[in-house]
């Protein structure tokens, strides 16, 4: 995203860009500083998030964070699956979202093992890949 694509877009918009880009900058930190079990539970105590099975209240303000995510990761080095997944869950809770984030593997090569992480909410895959539930096998929740 150019500069000038970025003053067009909403002051909303822009704020979510550099939220979602302050946050995956911690989270990439966090990651390698924090055992992942704790790192989750520390996610889901500052921003709980409503059961999955509700519906969501906004689609399409889950989309806007999710985009807010996707767009701000290609600005910071490292801002893997994961981090943005972890990132994007936070946002969702925050904004009362029911969201699952789910992690699954895919063995593509012999002696390889390709791992995957993505969030949904309502049914729809709003960050990783809309055929990421296909391709990878989810794990059991953490």
């Amino acid at each position: 995203m150019a500069i000038s694509d970025f003053l067009r877009l909403s002051w909303r918009d822009r704020f979510l860009m550099g939220v979602s880009f302050l946050l995956l900058c911690a989270m990439n930190v966090a990651l390698r500083l924090i055992p992942f079990r704790r790192l989750l539970r520390l996610v889901e105590r500052v921003s709980p998030a409503p059961g999955e099975g509700e519906a969501p209240p906004n689609p399409s303000e889950a989309k806007r964070l999710a985009l807010a995510v996707y767009s701000a990761a290609r600005y910071v080095p490292g801002a893997r699956c994961l981090a943005q997944a972890l990132v994007l869950r936070m946002l969702l809770g925050w904004n009362g979202t029911p969201c699952r984030l789910q992690i699954g593997v895919a063995k593509p090569d012999v002696g390889r093992l390709d791992a995957h992480a993505w969030v949904e909410s309502g049914g729809l895959v709003l960050l990783g890949g809309h055929d990421a539930p296909e391709r990878y096998s989810p794990l059991p929740e953490l």
